[in-house]
């Protein structure tokens, strides 16, 4: 398999360059198994990764994070609103 590039990138805010360059690979090399099928940690066909990420998308676990919904502190109904 190829390796990402290694970069040589000039830090804003005085982060380290090194630190900055892992990440970046971490990053490149996410991106090329997500392209390669290889994001599960398995080789997937085109079509078991969409029905994968189909799964991810729809699975009420991972919906109930993106919302706050109606408990408390959630802004739609919270103790501030019910006394």
């Amino acid at each position: 398999q190829p390796q990402p590039p290694q970069f040589a990138a000039q830090p804003e805010g005085g982060g380290e360059p090194h630190a900055l360059n892992e990440r970046a690979v971490r990053v490149i090399r996410r991106v090329d198994n997500k392209l390669t099928g290889r994001e599960f940690g398995e080789q997937l066909t085109v079509a078991e990764q969409v029905q994968r990420l189909i799964e991810q998308a729809t699975s009420n676990q991972n919906l109930c994070q993106c919302y706050t919904g109606w408990g408390p502190g959630g802004g739609h109904g919270g103790p501030e609103v019910w006394g």
